[in-house]
């Protein structure tokens, strides 16, 4: 019989690909917004910045990781020049581009000031607050994540992912300058989150998939800003990355990277992934948030967890998880469904 592990543990334990009690249930996002008919400007209205909300949300969705400033992994851009929409109810942050013109604009980027733009904007304070109350009332139990945009991506919000393919088709002078600003920015906004009380950092790189840029074009654009952030971040035991889209192209371009896992989409052949990485680099994922986690029945969902913990097994790193977000309106039984066929896999696997 396995010693019961707590969440924290669990998740520790699979990062360090030793046996685990059950794989770990890891939500990319704060299920927050699914659980419950919030806005951000709700949440960052409240006393305690949402962070109540946060940790139920968790609870009801039986994640082993705490995410903190929810759907804001772009909302910090906020503190760089980008307007924001945080009205929407069950709905991220609406972040809008700030760069009007990329000759005049990118080139005033100053990697020296980002540390004060930071500290003068209020949703960087507010996400910086959460995390604090959350880690103090969690404690050692849970794991605790904030989700960021990765480099490529916040580059991408910032001038706008039409006109940055448009940049990077006439290799424009300053991609370089502003790719190694948002490095640098990224890495800033995480540190400050880690000394906060975060044990993982989790970067969404949404842009980098192969559906929308080239190999040749990840390695010689993208991989080396997602270095870059990487190397900048200061006592960062747990690094995850996500891609949405089809990513297997990248993987091994990230297991040198030296990050702790990545998190893929359900277009993924994830059993593949799993054994191209065994022992490099965890696995997360990859039951589909719309056609299996909203749109299929409860035994369905029961069925394809656990066929992917049967696969896993629970010493290879493996973290369940729907292939990006639970969508808003997925329906709680197929939630209970995947844990419950998370926990009844691991039994089986111990009864062998």
């Amino acid at each position: 019989m396995a010693r019961t592990m707590n969440s924290r543990e669990r998740a520790f334990a699979a990062f360090a690909f030793e046996k685990v009690d059950r794989p770990p249930i890891w939500q990319a996002d704060s299920p927050v917004l699914v659980i419950y008919d919030v806005s951000f400007a709700d949440l960052f209205a409240m006393e305690d910045i949402g962070a109540g909300l946060t940790i139920n949300s968790c609870e009801k969705t039986y994640s082993d990781v705490i995410t903190v400033g929810n759907g804001a992994w772009l909302g910090w851009l906020n503190a760089f020049g980008c307007s924001l929409d945080m009205s929407n109810i069950r709905a991220p942050i609406d972040v809008c581009a700030c760069i009007k013109d990329a000759n005049t604009d990118i080139p005033k980027l100053d990697k020296s000031n980002i540390k004060d733009q930071i500290a003068a904007n209020e949703i960087c304070q507010k996400i910086l607050m959460q995390v604090r109350i959350i880690k103090e009332r969690v404690g050692d139990e849970k794991a605790v994540q904030f989700v960021t945009g990765g480099p490529f991506t916040l580059a991408c919000i910032m001038v706008g992912t039409e006109e940055m393919m448009m940049l990077l088709a006439e290799e424009d002078k300053n991609i370089p300058h502003l790719f190694d600003f948002t490095a640098t920015a990224a890495a800033e906004m995480c540190n400050q989150m880690l000394e906060s009380g975060c044990d993982v950092i989790f970067t969404a790189e949404p842009n980098t998939s192969a559906d929308l840029i080239s190999q040749k074009m990840f390695e010689e654009v993208a991989a080396p800003s997602i270095k870059s952030f990487n190397a900048q971040l200061k006592n960062c035991k747990y690094h995850c990355i996500h891609i949405c889209g089809q990513s297997t192209p990248r993987i091994d371009s990230l297991m040198d990277m030296g990050l702790s896992a990545m998190s893929v989409d359900a277009i993924v052949d994830i059993k593949t992934a799993m054994d191209k990485t065994v022992k490099r680099m965890s696995m997360m994922g990859n039951l589909s948030p719309t056609d299996v986690l909203l749109d299929s029945s409860p035994d369905e969902v029961y069925k394809q967890a656990m066929d992917l913990v049967l696969y896993a097994g629970l010493d290879r790193g493996y973290f369940m998880m729907p292939g990006c977000d639970l969508a808003p309106g997925t329906p709680i039984e197929n939630i209970d469904a995947m844990y419950n066929a998370t926990c009844d896999a691991a039994a089986k696997l111990y009864n062998l």
